[in-house]
């Protein structure tokens, strides 16, 4: 997800009570300012986890729609004509995009502005606290915990696609190595399990 889509996890349950998270004592008399921001920064990130949830269930309720609606795959929708169509296959894909918005529409109706002003609201929050957490320099596995937590915030895009390059690739790798020993997962994959939690 970008910063303005954040526009993207049976787990979670327990990920929420992970020990890393309960921050133990060690870390709040070493790490006392930024285990202070961490407080804050999972307050908003229940709401950014919550928000990210929802989107994800509605995607995939308006893909199954979609698919059942037109008997073609959203990965294997026809390219987006706008237009007047000159041809079967621009008028089949003008056909096919009413349909898809007009199923998305049913879902949630008049439902994008409140979107967008609840991750506005989220973002606002959320980016300031991790900017001054991942430049924080922690001295305890909880405060690296939460360092690596803001980073792979930050860095959620390279979580939500195949398609990232190399070098996203392996900074991606990072941010999920130092999350695994630290014993945290990435938002990112945090979002995929409770919206999985919440299909199931």
């Amino acid at each position: 997800m970008s910063k303005s889509t954040l526009t993207r996890r049976a787990l979670v349950a327990s990920t929420a009570a992970m020990p890393a998270l309960a921050v133990p004592a060690a870390a709040a008399d070493e790490d006392p300012e930024l285990v202070a921001l961490g407080v804050e920064f999972d307050k908003v990130a229940a709401d950014w986890l919550r928000q990210s949830a929802s989107d994800r269930k509605r995607a995939a309720e308006w893909r199954s729609r979609v698919e059942a609606a037109t008997g073609i795959p959203l990965g294997e929708s026809p390219r987006p004509f706008y237009g007047k169509p000159a041809s079967p296959e621009e008028e089949a894909s003008v056909d096919y995009w009413r349909i898809a918005d007009q199923i998305l529409d049913d879902l949630k109706p008049n439902s994008s502005r409140l979107d967008d002003q609840i991750w506005e609201s989220i973002h606002d929050r959320m980016w300031p606290l991790a900017k001054r957490i991942v430049r924080s320099r922690p001295k305890t596995v909880a405060g690296l915990a939460l360092v690596a937590r803001a980073a792979s915030f930050i860095c959620a895009e390279w979580f939500d696609f195949n398609d990232a390059d190399e070098q996203d690739a392996d900074d991606r790798a990072i941010i999920e190595a130092v999350c695994s020993f630290c014993g945290v997962m990435p938002l990112s994959v945090e979002g995929d399990a409770l919206a999985l939690a919440r299909v199931s």
